[in-house]
């Protein structure tokens, strides 16, 4: 059933993604891919159900083997309707993916100026190396 809340994420389907919760689905459960439901919603631009799954207590740092949380599938599609509400949220501007690319790093070089100056006004950004170690 993890499959199911993470597809019913990725659509913004709140009824079937409450339904799922309510059969008792972990909310931070990852699908095969790694990712969970909130990453999925991030990566598809579904605020509404970024913030559902943020007040029903999804993490918004939760990393696939990958590396990837919720807030570098928003930035790595350049979705500036949710990083705002992943930050807010508390999600990790340092974290560091897989490849050693942070969010700032990952919008620098691979997404919109948008999204690189939403992840800078949001902050709060601190700036560190950018370099991989």
């Amino acid at each position: 059933m993890a499959k199911d809340l993470f597809n019913a994420a990725g659509h913004g389907s709140l009824k079937e993604a409450q339904r799922f919760l309510d059969k008792g689905v972990d909310i931070n459960t990852p699908f095969r891919t790694g990712l969970t439901a909130l990453s999925n919603a991030a990566f598809a631009g579904q605020l509404e159900m970024v913030r559902f799954l943020l007040s029903e207590g999804a993490d918004p740092n939760r990393a696939s083997e990958l590396g990837v949380t919720p807030l570098t599938a928003a930035t790595r599609n350049s979705r500036v309707n949710v990083i705002p509400c992943l930050i807010e949220a508390g999600a990790d501007l340092t974290h560091r993916d897989g490849e050693g690319e942070t969010c700032t790093l990952i919008a620098a070089m691979w997404s919109t100026l948008e999204t690189l100056q939403t992840l800078v006004e949001v902050g709060p950004v601190r700036w560190i190396e950018l370099r991989k170690d």
